[in-house]
């Protein structure tokens, strides 16, 4: 059982480091180390800033490289939204500015 926890565990702070939030992850989380007696701090304690996201990104891009522009990275943002319906449908993602930029 704790190893299926810590299992959970990191999965979602994987999720919240690229900031895909599930909504009151954070706390429920929060809850589960106080509970268990472990640290308490948040597993996500930054808020996802698009500066952050973009490091994030940049941090794992074998090159390097990052985003190509602002509008790229908010186009990312909104696809990675964790509820399908807060997603932007396809017709939606190709009105986006990034490829009107481009």
């Amino acid at each position: 059982m704790t190893q299926l926890r810590i299992s959970i565990e990191n999965r979602l702070r994987s999720f919240m480091e690229m900031c895909i939030l599930s909504p009151g992850v954070n706390s429920k989380l929060h809850q589960t180390r106080s509970k268990y007696n472990q640290a308490s701090a948040s597993p996500a304690p930054w808020k996802c800033s698009e500066e952050f996201f973009s490091r994030q990104i940049k941090n794992r891009d074998p090159l390097k490289i990052g985003f190509p522009n602002i509008w790229a990275m908010r186009l990312v943002r909104e696809l990675l939204q964790w509820n399908p319906e807060d997603r932007p449908s396809v017709d939606e993602a190709l009105k986006h500015p990034y490829f009107s930029q481009r």
